[in-house]
């Protein structure tokens, strides 16, 4: 009994070394996934300033009215690698500048006389969800927005949608890609909601957060 009494103490005192072991381990292991995509303390504005500026030339070519609204918002700076963010916003703001002519208030084939296509960055907690402190940004048109029966497809790899095929150029709108650059990253993209809800067409939001989960993300 006295031994037993002597290896339960043992046990007892090791416990806060496995503790701060495993603390350690999953420090180090964000620290190597950070440094694996180049992630770095960024302000969103700065960031996407050459994604915003070439939308806008995409979008006069187009005849499309692009708005971007929260660039000059006090943001919280975010951890990000600011190349796959450039890249996952831009693939959707020239999709929604594409696709917002096809239709309009979220009618598919119906003439839009003023299409519109929106960016807006906003801090996490203006959200009515309890987000962590980071930004927002939400990508909204006036649009045909996404068919019912597509919602719960466009971000599968490959995937071609109705709208897709009604354009001669592309291989598809890519959501899928987009997702992974902005999970690897711990942050999120999804739809917002079945429309937007002050244009009426398609809405898509990211949400990046100035402490990522890295280690629950996909596609590491």
């Amino acid at each position: 009994s006295r031994s037993r009494s002597h290896s339960i103490s043992n046990e007892d005192r090791e416990q806060p070394h496995a503790k701060r072991g495993g603390h350690q381990r999953l420090l180090t292991t964000k620290q190597k996934v950070s440094e694996d995509i180049g992630l770095q303390m960024s302000f969103i504005p700065d960031v996407l300033q050459p994604v915003i500026s070439a939308s806008k030339v995409l979008a006069a070519e187009r005849g499309v009215d692009i708005q971007f609204d929260g660039m000059a918002d006090e943001l919280p700076g975010v951890l990000i690698c600011p190349k796959l963010l450039q890249e996952a916003v831009s693939n959707v703001l020239d999709n929604a500048v594409k696709y917002v002519t096809l239709g309009n208030n979220g009618r598919h084939g119906v003439s839009n006389c003023k299409p519109t296509v929106r960016l807006r960055m906003s801090p996490n907690f203006e959200s009515e969800e309890s987000l962590p402190p980071g930004v927002t940004i939400l990508i909204d048109d006036n649009g045909p927005g996404i068919l019912e029966n597509e919602k719960d497809l466009v971000f599968q790899r490959g995937y071609r949608g109705e709208l897709t095929n009604q354009l001669s150029h592309g291989s598809g709108i890519g959501l899928n890609i987009s997702r992974a650059m902005i999970e690897r990253m711990g942050g999120s993209l999804e739809l917002f909601g079945s429309k937007s809800e002050d244009l009426g067409g398609a809405a898509m939001r990211f949400v990046l957060f100035r402490s990522p989960d890295l280690i629950s993300s996909r596609n590491l």
